[in-house]
């Protein structure tokens, strides 16, 4: 079911999300250097191959990520450049339903429907005025069916491609949580239910998200510098190092680190991204 709630949008290809977590009671989510690592791990090993990430940012109990889906082509080619043994079961349905409403069986499924309806037409050839009236009824009943297929491809990109990422995320947060568990001799679900999506609305709103996930740190007076914060992409996105970040779409983004680094040390900075908090 599609969702109407901004703080929970469907996740479908080539938009841009701001995504945000917590874990229950408002707990500590991770509660070392190792379990921060390992969750940046499964994110890497579950999410990341399906979106391009911009910015992270992981506090003590709750998490911030800015990405972009990526687009339905590239997520097919993920999957189908996988092994087949490592498909997940909603994996396959995914790509064996994909196969059913591609454009080569929607020109057959309508040459179907025209071959049916051409042999009704032959059947009344000894009528011209039946002949006239089947003809106009099967030219009706095939563009329907056009448009109907045509709806069904949307329905199906819309929400098919939403539940693969859903469960994509579904197992990223119960690997982690499994280990968690272990690791810590706790029981029950870690994360709060459902996860918070809000896709990005215009450039501008991008721009700040970029600066607000930074400045989370400082916002939860965890540090005074948020720059030296060392679990946010904000270090990561300044250096030279190898990075699963879009270092570079961000860089070109703000035209270039000195402007990126200039636009985050603004003094309005805070008060404009204020808006932007969906955490309870």
């Amino acid at each position: 079911m599609m969702s109407n709630n901004k703080y929970i949008a469907d996740l479908l290809p080539d938009n841009y999300y701001h995504l945000y977590n917590r874990s229950n009671n408002k707990e500590p989510l991770f509660k070392n250097v190792g379990n921060r690592l390992y969750f940046l791990q499964k994110y890497k090993q579950y999410v990341a191959p399906f979106c391009h990430t911009y910015t992270y940012c992981l506090l003590p109990n709750h998490f911030h990520f800015l990405i972009q889906i990526k687009s339905d082509r590239e997520i097919c080619a993920v999957l189908q450049n996988l092994p087949k043994e490592a498909l997940s079961s909603y994996q396959k349905q995914f790509l064996k339903g994909l196969g059913k409403v591609d454009g080569k069986n929607d020109i057959s499924q309508r040459n179907v429907i025209f071959e049916e309806r051409r042999e009704d037409l032959g059947k009344a050839k000894n009528d011209l005025s039946q002949r006239i009236v089947i003809f106009e009824e099967r030219r009706e009943d095939l563009g329907k069916a056009k448009n109907d297929l045509s709806q069904r491809i949307v329905i199906f990109e819309e929400s098919h491609y939403h539940q693969l990422l859903a469960k994509q995320f579904r197992r990223f947060f119960i690997a982690y949580a499994k280990a968690f568990n272990k690791q810590h001799n706790r029981e029950g679900n870690l994360f709060n239910r459902p996860f918070k999506r809000v896709r990005v609305a215009d450039d501008a709103h991008f721009t700040k998200l970029v600066c607000y996930i930074h400045h989370n740190p400082t916002h939860h007076q965890l540090t005074k510098n948020f720059t030296t914060y060392p679990w946010s992409s904000y270090q990561s996105l300044l250096s030279n190092q190898a990075t699963a970040l879009n270092r570079e779409s961000v860089m070109n983004w703000f035209g270039g680190i000195n402007n990126f680094i200039a636009i985050h040390h603004k003094e309005n900075t805070l008060t404009q991204i204020e808006d932007l908090i969906i955490e309870e």
